[in-house]
């Protein structure tokens, strides 16, 4: 049975999916049987997820659609009132607010979506608000996420040929997305979506970053015919403040914050505080290949540490130069990228008696000729590592385009 909770001022236009409910001759929603108009504030809604930052993600009846309600929580600020407090209610980061990152999340995702055109494997952005108690952004509802799909699935979940095709669209997303400079930076099983006819999307902004990268200009002279504009701005009427302005283009090799990527899949250059691009999404989705497979996560870590050593042990040595270059903690250890145990670089020790490792791609891909494209998705250096543009063209290369529709 699905979690439910109650939704505290829920804005009346939406309406919890597990009551039933009819439209009057009015037009106004009601339950059905009662006669009376509903009042969301008093109904449970079903809970879609916790959200990695949202306050959560319910599942309502918005008109006659179900969609998927993410709500940011606004908190209370202490520059309000002349002092006293209250809930905030400026439309910009308020530098005295304690919900200041929240705001900065719901802006940044709001951003994000709008400066991003259509694509058939991207989540859209339905619409976005402010209520007297949330941030609020609406979605479309999808059946499942990629990890909800392959826990109960199991083994045999996606076959490599499958695998292969279901691949095919997210690197197809990646490049549309790194093209229009967004950097995901959380690509995971949770932010990868399927949609009713099980084609994967990706969804979850709330991470990313717009960036100038070299994969903008290589993904739009390579892929994509011109632009359409952008979408307009959606916003209800429930006094939506302005839109806000498109998060600020950084220059290529600007370090941005190292901790967005969920920790098992978060990039080498991430866990070195080293500067990064777009090809932290494309380490990231040949992880989310391999879980496709077979359920299992290649890396489990709970540290930084950890981190180092089950790439280390599983994937490759870090290169010396990624090393010397380090600005992670002093306390991070690393094998030396010649397989000695005295190399020392960015502060770091080296551990005693660990030896590197040579990633080896599953049978089932090698067998379908992939394995060498997974390997170089998987490159620990960024700078020999594929750009989603590229790894498209390769796995186009190894057999046409067919649909990534998964089977139920």
């Amino acid at each position: 049975m699905a979690t439910v909770r109650q939704v505290p001022d829920m804005p009346a236009r939406f309406v919890s999916t597990r009551i039933g409910v009819k439209r009057s001759a009015s037009g106004v929603v009601v339950g059905k049987g009662t006669g009376t108009s509903l009042t969301s504030s008093s109904c449970a809604f079903a809970v879609l997820g916790a959200g990695g930052h949202s306050h959560a993600v319910v599942e309502a009846r918005d008109g006659e659609t179900v969609v998927a309600v993410k709500l940011y929580e606004r908190r209370e600020c202490a520059a309000v009132d002349g002092g006293d407090g209250g809930t905030c209610t400026r439309s910009r980061p308020c530098a005295e607010c304690a919900a200041d990152a929240y705001v900065e999340l719901y802006e940044r995702e709001v951003a994000t979506m709008l400066a991003v055109p259509p694509h058939a494997n991207v989540v859209p952005l339905l619409d976005s608000f402010w209520s007297d108690s949330y941030m609020i952004v609406v979605v479309p509802r999808y059946r499942c996420d990629l990890r909800t799909y392959v826990r109960e699935h199991r083994v045999g979940a996606f076959p490599a040929q499958r695998s292969i095709a279901f691949m095919r669209s997210l690197l197809e997303a990646a490049a549309f997305l790194h093209a229009h400079s967004v950097v995901h930076r959380d690509l995971t099983p949770r932010n990868v979506f399927l949609t009713h006819n099980w084609t994967p999307v990706i969804g979850d902004f709330s991470s990313a970053a717009i960036m100038h990268t070299t994969a903008a200009a290589e993904a739009q002279s390579l892929l994509l015919p011109p632009l359409p504009p952008p979408p307009l701005y959606s916003a209800s009427s429930l006094g939506a403040p302005p839109p806000p302005p498109p998060p600020p283009h950084l220059p290529p090799g600007t370090l941005l914050t190292p901790a967005v990527t969920s920790m098992w899949f978060r990039s080498p250059e991430t866990l070195l505080c080293l500067p990064y691009d777009e090809k932290v999404d494309v380490w990231s989705l040949a992880l989310v290949w391999l879980f496709c497979l077979d359920g299992r996560y290649r890396l489990t870590p709970s540290t930084e540490q950890e981190a180092v050593e089950q790439i280390e042990h599983s994937i490759g040595p870090f290169p010396q130069r990624m090393i010397d270059q380090s600005q992670a903690p002093a306390t991070l250890e690393f094998v030396s990228s010649t397989g000695r145990d005295t190399a020392r670089g960015g502060g770091g020790g080296v551990r005693d008696g660990v030896r590197r490792s040579v990633f080896a791609a599953p049978r089932c891909l090698e067998a379908h000729g992939a394995g060498d494209l997974l390997r170089d998705m998987l490159r620990v250096d960024p700078a020999a590592r594929l750009s989603a543009t590229h790894a498209l063209q390769r796995l186009n290369a190894l057999s046409p385009a067919r649909s990534a529709v998964v089977s139920s």
